[in-house]
């Protein structure tokens, strides 16, 4: 990893917190800070039973790039507060949000795209939201029973964050990808979508990406964060892109962040 001094990232814009708490949204001054394995074994798909469209997807990341990645954001500093409608008490967890370079979002798109859905309905995949939040969870830290809304595809440009950078696609499934493994409890819990259902606890191992469909998907799921009983877990969430539609559209026009 490079090493790491104030040029390296700068403050792309403040966004207001469930607090009166200014939060900085990042990015990177110059392309990814992330220094890549140049020959990754190939991403392996597992899909899960009794879960309907969920599916892991291992070997996203070695050990080392998550190393990486969370050696950056302890050095740019988590915050309690976070930029979304959710106070604490539901979202209990420290948290992060760095726009990426496309370098970033490619490398990792690439890895998994051989893995994904290529359409779903009439809408091919055409990448990942560069807006990566990322969480870090303590002892204790939770995350209640939510669903996830839709996002168009973010980046920074010349310096400016474009919320709706393209202009020509939804997020249709969430992507968590893990950062880290020496914790326990943090189990992602899926809830039951009829009167019949149980609730399914997944692991997801460092490395691996957590997928699943959400806002107005037919899949989407109520989903928690378990309580960390020891260690910490740190995550990357973010979604998976798909073309803007009139079936997609339609899907999630109500679902946007």
């Amino acid at each position: 990893m490079h090493d790491q001094d104030n040029t390296d990232f700068f403050i792309l814009t403040h966004e207001g917190g469930h607090q009166s708490e200014l939060l900085p949204l990042w990015a990177s001054t110059r392309p990814s800070l992330v220094q890549f394995d140049k020959n990754p074994p190939p991403v392996v798909r597992v899909d899960l039973p009794d879960l309907p469209g969920v599916f892991q997807l291992h070997k996203v990341l070695s050990p080392a790039e998550c190393q990486q990645f969370r050696l950056i954001t302890e050095t740019l500093g988590y915050h309690e507060d976070a930029p979304v409608s959710l106070p604490h008490s539901v979202r209990h967890m420290a948290n992060l949000n760095w726009v990426v370079d496309e370098l970033i979002c490619e490398t990792l798109f690439a890895r998994c795209q051989p893995q994904l859905l290529e359409h779903i309905g009439d809408a091919p995949s055409l990448g990942l939201n560069a807006r990566f939040r990322f969480y870090r969870y303590q002892v204790g830290d939770y995350f209640k029973p939510h669903t996830d809304g839709s996002w168009p595809g973010s980046r920074a440009v010349d310096g400016q964050l474009q919320v709706d950078a393209f202009g020509d696609r939804w997020s249709q499934l969430t992507f968590v990808l893990l950062l880290s493994e020496d914790f326990d409890g943090g189990h992602t819990c899926f809830y039951p979508q009829g009167p019949q259902g149980k609730v399914i606890p997944v692991r997801t191992p460092m490395g691996s990406a957590l997928c699943f469909p959400h806002g107005g998907h037919p899949q989407h799921y109520i989903h928690s964060g378990e309580k960390i009983r020891r260690g910490t877990k740190y995550i990357i969430r973010t979604e998976l892109l798909y073309a803007r539609t009139p079936a997609t559209e339609a899907l999630q026009r109500d679902w946007i962040y």
